[in-house]
C-alpha cells in the first residue's frame, strides 16, 4: 500500500497502523488470523531537510484567468508546487452557477531548451509523468488554490520557475487553459 499526503506533514512522528484479519482473494479460501501491526516513523531528520520558497509572479490570460505562483516546497519525498487561479467577472459570467469550481489545469514544465520534462493533465499520449499527488480547493468566489507534488526526479529550481513565469506571460489559454467539466 502507498499513501501520499496532499499537504506537507507538520509532525515529528508518523504512526503506521494496519488491521489485517484475513488473507486471500474472494475466489479462494480465506485465511483468518491476526496480522495487525503498528510502528512509528521519526520524521525529525526528514523535516529538517524541508525547504520552502515563497514565489512571486502572476499572469492574466486573455480570457480572464489570473495565475499566481505561490510556493515551492522541497521535501525528502519530492517537490510541492503551489499556485492560485482567479477568474475575473467576465470569465465568471461564462461559467454559470458553480461550474467554475470544476475547472482543471493543464500545463507542463520544459527545460530552457524546450524539452518537456513533465506534464499535468495533458491531452496527449506518451507524456512525462512524475506527479504523486494533486489537490485543489475553493478559496474565494472564482478563486482556487492548487497544489501538485512531484517525484524528486523533476528538478524544479528558482531558474526554472523564473523561466516558467516568463513563459506564463507569453502563454495563452491554448497552453495553460481552463477546462469546464460537466
Amino acid at each position: 500500500m502507498v499513501d501520499f499526503f496532499s499537504e506537507p506533514l507538520k509532525t515529528d512522528k508518523i504512526t503506521i497502523e494496519g488491521s489485517i484479519g484475513t488473507l486471500g482473494q474472494s475466489n479462494e479460501t480465506l485465511i483468518k488470523g491476526n496480522w495487525n501491526f503498528s510502528f512509528d516513523i521519526d520524521m525529525k531528520e526528514a523535516n529538517k531537510q524541508n525547504n520552502i520558497e515563497e514565489l512571486a509572479g502572476s499572469y492574466t490570460t486573455p480570457h480572464g484567468m489570473t495565475v499566481t505562483l505561490k510556493r515551492l516546497t522541497r521535501m525528502v519525498q519530492g517537490v510541492r508546487f503551489e499556485l492560485e487561479t482567479e477568474l475575473d467577472g467576465a470569465a465568471m459570467v461564462r461559467s454559470p452557477g458553480n461550474l467554475w469550481e470544476k475547472e482543471m489545469l493543464s500545463f507542463h514544465f520544459e527545460t530552457t531548451g524546450g524539452e518537456e520534462i513533465h506534464s499535468v493533465n495533458p491531452r496527449k499520449w506518451n507524456y512525462m509523468d512524475s506527479l504523486m499527488t494533486s489537490d485543489h480547493k475553493v478559496v474565494g468566489n472564482g478563486k482556487m488554490r492548487w497544489s501538485y507534488t512531484f517525484k524528486y526526479r523533476l528538478r524544479i529550481n528558482h531558474t526554472a520557475l523564473s523561466w516558467m513565469h516568463t513563459r506564463l506571460q507569453k502563454w495563452t489559454e491554448a497552453r495553460f487553459h481552463l477546462d469546464h467539466l460537466s
